[in-house]
């Protein structure tokens, strides 16, 4: 036991000596100061820290408690903290695969399905893969034809909403790609044959897109010019881009006659200029996207205006959002002006028409854990 007399001695004399430094400064004489207290609790907390230290040699008890000493337990000085375990200030940060899916964080079945589970399938529009290939069939879309009409609206009420699905906003191309002639089976006479092109635009209220058909040679009825989807695409263009399409969108359809087909590249010019290097279309040297408030639209007009051509075709049309999931699944619809203009034979009225395709995808809907 001459150990823990020893260690407790020594203790005494400690504590002794700073009463009494105390007493000459004027504090306490008690013996039992509220400094030197604090700093005894701080000495047992100390204690504690560092392990029981007064250990009885023949009993292996606690010279203070009489408990007995288990080498094998850690003290709280050996113990260390689990990195894994967050601290207090860190309580309630998620984690990816902390079993807790918290959508506030960012979390979803996209980016943690370990937490949040595996996304639902996306049953109402094929999925996006890397590369997007034209479809091999298009199924007849009747209710977006303009029937005549030369402003008009569609999709209202057809299809389900992206919000009432398993699916994300869609993402879609849309082409003209193909311009049929018409004139009640005679053919289209007049010097310089009839030479026509489009200018077709296409925008969401944030964005705009926008093409220049080359020139086309329609010289018999129902004579039809095939357009490349390279060059036909005014919304989603790029050869392996799509676009995102969440809001109504509005298509600009015009077309005009060049008789002497020298207007077209004036117009190609003026676009190309007023749009600028940065909003051209790789691969495509007749396609442009650009912001809402781009001048390259009326900087076309502006070309076409001042030669004077025949405007052929003019219509607006537009389509509700509601309606976008479903011409993810390859739809076509056509745009024609009836008797729109005099071809030169007779009182006989010609027209053109413009053949509608789009196509696209979609990914599954992030929701929020049930």
């Amino acid at each position: 036991m001459a150990l823990a007399s020893s260690c407790t001695s020594e203790t005494v004399i400690i504590v002794n000596a700073t009463e009494e430094s105390k007493s000459d400064a004027g504090g306490s004489t008690d013996g039992t100061s509220e400094t030197d207290g604090n700093r005894a609790g701080d000495a047992g907390d100390d204690a504690n820290l560092n392990g029981p230290s007064d250990i009885d040699a023949d009993t292996g008890l606690d010279a203070d408690t009489g408990a007995e000493f288990d080498a094998d337990v850690p003290t709280d000085a050996e113990t260390e903290l689990d990195a894994s375990v967050p601290l207090d200030a860190e309580v309630g940060a998620s984690v990816c695969g902390d079993s807790v899916c918290d959508p506030v964080a960012g979390e979803t079945c996209s980016v943690c399905p370990i937490d949040c589970g595996s996304c639902q399938p996306c049953d109402f529009a094929p999925l996006c893969a890397d590369s997007l290939l034209v479809p091999i069939e298009f199924t007849p879309l009747p209710e977006f034809n303009n029937n005549g009409q030369t402003n008009y609206g569609s999709g209202v009420g057809m299809g389900v909403p992206p919000e009432e699905t398993t699916c994300s906003a869609p993402r879609l191309k849309i082409q003209l790609s193909r311009v049929v002639a018409h004139k009640d089976g005679l053919s289209f006479g007049g010097s310089g044959g009839f030479k026509v092109f489009c200018v077709v635009e296409a925008n969401d209220g944030k964005d705009m897109e926008l093409i220049l058909t080359e020139q086309m040679d329609l010289e018999g009825d129902g004579k039809s010019f095939e357009i490349k989807p390279t060059s036909g695409i005014f919304w989603g263009q790029g050869t392996s881009t799509v676009k995102q399409s969440q809001f109504n969108l509005t298509l600009n359809y015009n077309c005009y006659r060049d008789k002497d087909g020298d207007v077209w590249a004036d117009v190609l010019k003026g676009i190309s200029d007023a749009a600028g290097a940065g909003a051209g279309i790789p691969g495509n040297p007749y396609g442009w996207a650009f912001g809402l408030g781009s001048v390259a639209a009326a900087a076309a007009e502006a070309a076409i205006q001042k030669a004077g051509l025949t405007n052929v075709l003019s219509v607006e049309q537009r389509i509700a959002k509601e309606s976008l999931l479903l011409l993810t699944e390859g739809r076509t619809w056509s745009v024609r002006q009836k008797g729109k203009f005099d071809s030169g034979l007779g009182s006989e009225k010609s027209d053109v028409e413009l053949v509608i395709r789009a196509w696209g995808c979609s990914t599954p809907r992030p929701l929020p854990p049930q």
